[in-house]
């Protein structure tokens, strides 16, 4: 098997083995806008891993010398967007850091949420791990993998938008 991470500096084999062994720190993204029906939250649909097919936020790993406020950018230029975290909160002021072991069946990830909105650009169709999207009334939200609907709930409390 190749292996076609940006720093393979393990084998696969050994990748994996840390992969299960070691929490891994991400970031997500609760994108929300207001519009006149009220508020809404952008979703995806997931077209790689275990969760494929499902509707999920953007996010994930923070790379080795990146700072949380990078990453977040990169994730959203995944997008083809540029965000803005809503104050009070920062890129070290998360609305919710999410340690549960259950969020991702493959790894342990711990989740640093963050709610954003969308300054410039626009959302494009598909993204390298995902493909389609749409916005839901905060209301109304669907299925979501990787337990991030507690995540999306936690974010919209602390906002105080119901």
């Amino acid at each position: 098997m190749t292996d076609k991470r940006t720093n393979p500096w393990l084998n696969e084999q050994e990748y994996q083995c840390v992969i299960k062994r070691t929490p891994i720190p991400t970031v997500n993204l609760v994108i929300i806008r207001q519009n006149s029906n009220g508020w809404e939250i952008l979703l995806l649909v997931r077209k790689t891993g275990y969760a494929k097919g499902s509707w999920c936020m953007i996010g994930g790993r923070v790379r080795i010398g990146e700072s949380l406020k990078q990453a977040i950018a990169r994730h959203a230029k995944d997008l083809n967007v540029k965000v803005e975290i809503i104050d009070p909160f920062k890129s070290n002021f998360p609305v919710f850091i999410d340690d549960r072991n259950t969020q991702d069946e493959t790894k342990h990830p711990i989740s640093m949420i963050y709610p954003v909105k969308i300054v410039s650009g626009k959302v494009r169709d598909e993204g390298a791990e995902y493909k389609g999207y749409k916005w839901f009334p905060i209301d109304k939200l669907p299925k979501i993998a990787y337990g991030q609907k507690l995540q999306i709930k936690k974010t919209m409390e602390k906002l105080k938008i119901s």
